[in-house]
């Protein structure tokens, strides 16, 4: 026999109710989980530095040898004044901005599974995946003199590099650009390559390893073929998905970013909120998500950005 409206909408509320108790703020066990999951949706945080900040806003603080202490010796005499090290210490400030996602439920899209929670594990199961990708533009993408108001929060690490510059020319990836962006790199900060990453858009990522499939060797074709990591000099050339490819003039190039992921700082407020409520009048449950985050460079030095890549 069909429900009434009246035994329909009590179903609703039993639903409503299964959702708010994972609502509210979330304990700090599920904000991690929160965290890790919308980690695990992403391409490009999976690779750097994620950690949950302890207050909305926090400080980094940083200590190095920026130069040689070991000095030769003289037996029974104290190194001389000029020679006696001191680590130079620094901070990086973080301050999580919020953002804010809402989803939004007709109750004749619910009620065919009215009695489980798989609308439930669906709806959050698709705001994590999206939540994870768009954090992660505007990890990329965000500048705060943007005209959107959503990029415009906090800057991202495309504004924030700044300290070493390469032009390309407006030319496609290639051997030659990789090459004067590895030389443009400090040499401190090259001990390892294999740390060190292309971070490039998908078309600049496939020009390259096309360059290389052109190539009259043996192993030519693997890089058409097989889903084989792409390298130069032994750094990894690795596709970023909102790495933007409409940029100049003609909104057809793109840019790169040359370090190593782990000195990209992401960090997140651990008070991740999902809150539910209900607008009987339009008959729609509402779903909301807070996440408040900013993102810094360990060492911006460390960091060279290509700019002007055509794809």
């Amino acid at each position: 026999m069909p429900m009434s409206n009246k035994q329909l909408l009590r179903k609703a509320q039993i639903a409503l109710s299964d959702l708010v108790g994972s609502g509210g703020y979330l304990k700090p066990a599920q904000a991690k989980e929160f965290i890790v999951q919308a980690i695990d949706e992403s391409v490009l945080l999976p690779m750097v530095s994620v950690f949950g900040l302890k207050a909305p806003q926090m400080q980094m603080d940083k200590i190095v040898f920026g130069s040689r202490i070991l000095h030769a010796a003289t037996g029974g005499e104290a190194l001389s004044e000029a020679k006696r090290s001191k680590p130079t210490t620094s901070n990086v400030q973080m301050d999580a901005k919020e953002f804010k996602a809402e989803v939004r439920l007709p109750y004749d899209v619910i009620e065919d599974n009215i009695e489980g929670d798989g609308i439930k594990r669906t709806c959050m199961s698709m705001m994590k995946e999206r939540i994870g990708l768009d954090m992660e533009d505007i990890i990329v993408n965000g500048d705060t003199s943007s005209t959107d108001v959503d990029y415009a929060v906090l800057d991202g690490i495309r504004k924030q590099a700044v300290s070493n510059i390469v032009d390309a020319g407006s030319v496609t990836l290639s051997k030659d650009v990789l090459l004067s962006i590895q030389k443009t790199m400090p040499t401190k900060y090259m001990r390892n390559p294999k740390k060190v990453t292309f971070l490039s858009s998908i078309n600049s990522e496939r020009n390259y390893r096309d360059s290389l499939a052109e190539r009259a060797t043996a192993g030519g074709d693997k890089w058409l073929v097989e889903d084989v990591p792409v390298l130069y000099s032994g750094s990894p050339v690795k596709s970023i998905p909102v790495m933007p490819e409409t940029l100049g003039d003609g909104n057809d190039e793109t840019e790169l970013l040359y370090c190593d992921p782990k000195n990209i700082r992401v960090g997140i407020w651990r008070e991740v909120r999902f809150e539910t409520d209900q607008d009987i009048s339009a008959g729609v449950f509402i779903v909301v998500s807070r996440v408040r985050f900013d993102v810094k460079f360990a060492e911006e030095e460390a960091v060279v950005k290509c700019q002007s890549i055509a794809i």
